[in-house]
């Protein structure tokens, strides 16, 4: 060990030292931190989680984190956190019925309705075209396509404020 080299690497670590943390502690931290309701830091640790499912190609370890992370952050009560994390996440992976269906819930939460009603409609197509099987990821709330379609119809039937929809396209 006296004379073994190591070479740095870009993270300043040096080169065969394996890091303590990688996706899968980050994402039981996570897994922990939810169940027993303390969200928010269930929030920060499937950042990381993410993060280090990325780093390693692990799509569908990313994938899970983003979709606890999104949970999380509905549980705090924090919609605009969601739309953020739900576009990062189209932004990666696409357009999934999970993702949109969680930002559907944030729009619905902020009280925008116009976008609300654009989302449900994208959910309830995205809901059509989908064929699931074991590599699906974002499937989780495939389900909720009659209450996403009840909504739509409450959501048409009401007159929705000119300031609300001119805030639509910022």
């Amino acid at each position: 060990m006296k004379n073994q080299k190591f070479s740095q690497n870009t993270n300043g670590r040096k080169a065969g030292v394996q890091s303590r943390f990688n996706y899968e502690k980050f994402m039981q931290l996570a897994q922990n931190s939810f169940n027993v309701k303390k969200y928010s830091r269930a929030a920060d640790n499937c950042r990381l989680a993410a993060n280090f499912a990325m780093a390693q190609n692990n799509t569908r370890g990313a994938a899970e984190s983003y979709q606890l992370w999104i949970k999380s952050l509905l549980n705090l009560g924090k919609p605009a956190d969601v739309k953020k994390v739900c576009c990062d996440a189209r932004s990666k992976f696409g357009n999934h019925p999970d993702l949109v269906y969680y930002e559907y819930l944030s729009a619905l939460d902020i009280g925008d309705k116009i976008i609300a009603a654009k989302l449900a409609r994208e959910y309830i197509e995205l809901t059509k075209e989908i064929v699931i099987n074991e590599n699906s990821i974002f499937v989780d709330n495939i389900d909720k396509l009659d209450e996403v379609i009840s909504n739509l119809n409450n959501i048409r039937t009401e007159k929705i404020p000119v300031s609300q929809s001119q805030e639509m396209e910022h």
